[in-house]
């Protein structure tokens, strides 16, 4: 039991790791949409399954925890192709703050004066096509989190059924 919960700290660690300081600007280039993309998911998906082999060896060994980043690194490039294509999911975007302050502020200079609630009529009205973006980007990286920690279960219980 105490193996499942260190194996669960440490790719918890591991994905937030590889996904963020690790993940460089040479391995955002697989937003690409030709074959451009390739190498920098490839990298990505790669830094993935050296640190699963590096979590698994000790439990399993080398040969087995090997098996365990191959594993990692086709369903971390899959997903991560899925989520970034730009004819994929990769299509939709998201909303910074600024974008919703300028929409207000263009809205605004338009109409002049409005009380806050015709305000946010109106916001409601021209934005619906970019908020509905928003809410499939939000959506997609949820789905690309879920299949990576559902990855890092499938490992878990492999290492710990072993």
């Amino acid at each position: 039991m105490n193996n499942i919960f260190i194996l669960l700290i440490l790719f918890q660690a591991k994905h937030y790791v590889c996904d963020f300081p690790l993940q460089g600007e040479h391995m955002m280039k697989k937003f690409s949409p030709n074959w451009d993309f390739f190498l920098p998911l490839l990298s990505h998906a790669l830094v993935h399954a050296i640190f699963t082999f590096a979590i698994s060896v000790g439990f399993v060994g080398a040969k087995f925890a090997a098996i365990l980043g191959a594993l990692d690194l086709v369903i971390h490039f899959t997903m991560d192709r899925i989520k970034a294509s730009p004819k994929m999911l990769g299509k939709y975007t998201t909303l910074t703050k600024r974008d919703f302050i300028e929409h207000a502020e263009k809205i605004a200079s338009v109409h002049g004066d409005l009380d806050e609630h015709r305000l946010v009529s109106e916001m409601n009205n021209n934005f619906n096509a970019r908020k509905a973006s928003n809410k499939k980007f939000w959506h997609s990286l949820g789905l690309d989190q879920a299949v990576h920690h559902l990855t890092h279960y499938l490992i878990i219980y492999l290492i710990v059924t072993r």
